[in-house]
């Protein structure tokens, strides 16, 4: 549908209001099969959201703007929340949380809304809020806009995953990642522009040489894995960089461990980086929305307790 040089002024981000002809006609393909989708398989009928260009957009950019292939996994993503329930998990969310997705309130009032949610804030604890000073939870932003998202995944202990099981780890995982879309759903509306996520990703503890791994471990692991397996199909295109921080200096470890935390296409968004970090990551985000543990301002939150405590 689109030239070479079509597809390269198609992927320099811009405003929605500054969307052209060709915005227009890959977003005009791609309600036609979102519709015709929805009356052939009337369950897989989209979500407000779901439906929304903004979302369209998002399968639109992670496949290079090929409409048909974007259409597939657009679909294919349809299906998966149809099968997974993830409707009903959006349901209770922005039931929870309606002063923001309704009101425009700048908090969150709940970050889940079952109590296998809060159990995996402590099996998997995340920092992407810090807390609010009348309540709820405000939502830490980079220099840019983007939403902030903090992560250790070397404090997963495969124990407390296994613990959990892999039923209850596995939904809670997915209210977690649908309230993530939500959000950047909601801040793109108010942004007129795709909003989307900085991630850092502290490697401490990330046991690199997998030899050694017991059975327990392996497991947990396997949980984990087989949990977001789906995310990169079914939620594309909302990482503005990737910060991997206290990597080890050895040489050789960049590339195994970039394949086992970000998607293939997310790759080139990746910024390495080894104990000396926070001058290039204060350039992204200012001290006041970064724990102390990043050369910030705001208290260390669940993960950094849990390192203290080990």
């Amino acid at each position: 549908m689109f030239t070479a040089d079509e597809i390269r002024l198609l992927q320099d981000p811009i405003p929605f209001s500054q969307y052209g002809d060709m915005h227009e006609r890959a977003l005009r393909y791609m309600r036609w099969r979102r519709d015709d989708a929805a009356r052939q398989e009337p369950e897989i009928a989209p979500t407000v959201e779901m439906a929304s260009d903004a979302r369209l957009m998002r399968f639109l950019v992670a496949k290079a703007f090929d409409c048909p292939a974007a259409a597939e996994m657009y679909i294919g993503a349809l299906r998966w929340r149809r099968e997974a329930g993830i409707d009903e998990l959006r349901a209770g969310l922005l039931a929870a949380n309606a002063p923001f997705f309704t009101q425009g309130s700048s908090c969150l009032q709940a970050l889940g809304v079952h109590a296998r949610d809060d159990a995996l804030m402590g099996v998997h604890p995340r920092t992407f809020t810090r807390p609010a000073p009348d309540g709820g939870h405000e939502l830490l932003r980079d220099r840019h806009g983007n939403l902030l998202y903090i992560e250790c995944p070397g404090l997963i202990v495969a124990a407390e995953v296994i613990a959990l099981g892999a039923a209850e780890y596995t939904a809670a995982a997915h209210t977690s990642q649908e309230l993530l879309q939500l959000i950047l759903d909601e801040l793109s509306r108010r942004a007129g522009r795709l909003v989307l996520v900085l991630r850092v990703v502290d490697m401490n503890e990330v046991r690199l040489v997998k030899l050694m791994q017991s059975r327990q471990e392996k497991e947990g692991e396997r949980l984990v894995k087989e949990a977001g397996k789906p995310f990169a199909d079914a939620y594309p295109t909302t990482t503005y960089k990737n910060f991997l921080i206290n990597l080890p200096a050895a040489a050789g470890v960049a590339a195994p461990l970039i394949k086992a935390v970000v998607p293939a296409r997310s790759a080139k968004k990746v910024v390495l980086l080894g104990s000396k970090f926070t001058e290039e990551l204060h350039k992204e985000a200012t001290p006041r929305m970064l724990p102390r543990m990043l050369g910030g301002e705001l208290d260390d939150g669940e993960q950094w307790r849990r390192r203290k405590q080990k």
